[in-house]
């Protein structure tokens, strides 16, 4: 079984490398890195190995904006078109695994997972969710929402405002909501990645829709297959049946790097990657360094 690891690099462009080499040791990986000096450094590094490819579908992604369901949308298709792969799972360099390889890729096979996304609520049935979906959010794409509760927390005044005043989002299907995480096999991304001017035309502006877009799209387009109601990834302290766990705040590198060895024990970190001396340049003048030099041999 072959797993093509759909990974994007938001905010730690350099962890986010090494999860992909990581990660590409034995399976694919579609990295995406939001730093474009990353990506140039990334290019040269990932250039000649066949595992993994540096996405340029989409420049950008990040929580809460409807860019971060696309890049997985688009990684799907750069999958397809570079990848011979049995599953696609989507991560983050911040969601990073508490197993080894060996015991994840076993579980897989023996439950025979082939479609895993979380089911939570719908609009139907759930009227804050509807009133939250038919809202406009206008600064979800500025790079502070992930991060600042005070932008979220202006971008929902505004939402509320507009909703009194009558300019709500008119909805065309059902929507669905759960974990933003999945596991899709081969045919299931080929039909996603068909259908990607759907996210686009039906999520512009709405609320966190990486937790809605492959929910609602699932269920529109793949409904009639079957589909494990169950996410693999822990958010919070909870590991039962989780294989891998999102951080808010990342470890150290040393601790980084030994979690993806014990995940993949033919990964070694490079010595950059978990330096803890960090050599400063000296920036004085040649003649402060000369005379310094000078009194250091009289002593």
């Amino acid at each position: 079984m072959k797993i093509c690891y759909l990974l994007q690099g938001r905010d730690d462009p350099e962890t986010a490398l090494q999860y992909a080499l990581a990660l590409g040791k034995e399976d694919y990986v579609v990295v995406t890195l939001n730093d474009e000096k990353w990506r140039n450094e990334a290019y040269f590094v990932l250039v000649k190995n066949k595992n993994i490819l540096l996405s340029t579908s989409t420049p950008f992604a990040q929580e809460g904006d409807l860019s971060s369901a696309r890049c997985w949308l688009y990684q799907m298709k750069d999958a397809l078109e570079k990848f011979d792969f049995d599953l696609c799972v989507n991560l983050t360099e911040k969601t990073l695994p508490m197993t080894q390889r060996a015991d994840w890729m076993e579980m897989l096979q023996k439950e025979a997972i082939s479609n895993a996304i979380r089911f939570d609520r719908d609009n139907l049935n759930d009227k804050a969710y509807d009133a939250t979906m038919r809202r406009f959010f206008f600064s979800t794409n500025a790079n502070k929402f992930a991060i600042s509760e005070v932008t979220r927390k202006r971008a929902r005044r505004t939402a509320d405002l507009f909703y009194a005043l009558g300019l709500r989002r008119k909805l065309k299907d059902t929507l669905y909501e759960g974990e933003p995480w999945f596991v899709f096999d081969k045919h299931t991304a080929m039909n996603f990645s068909e259908n990607l001017a759907y996210a686009s035309e039906n999520f512009v502006m709405a609320w966190y829709p990486e937790r809605t877009v492959f929910q609602t799209m699932w269920k529109k387009f793949l409904n009639h297959k079957q589909v494990e109601n169950r996410n693999f990834i822990a958010e919070g302290e909870r590991m039962d049946g989780k294989y891998f766990k999102k951080f808010e705040t990342l470890p150290p590198r040393k601790e980084i790097a030994a979690i993806l060895n014990r995940f993949q024990p033919l990964y070694t970190a490079p010595y950059e990657f978990i330096a803890e001396d960090v050599v400063e340049e000296d920036k004085r003048s040649m003649l402060a360094k000369t005379l310094d030099q000078y009194k250091n041999k009289k002593k």
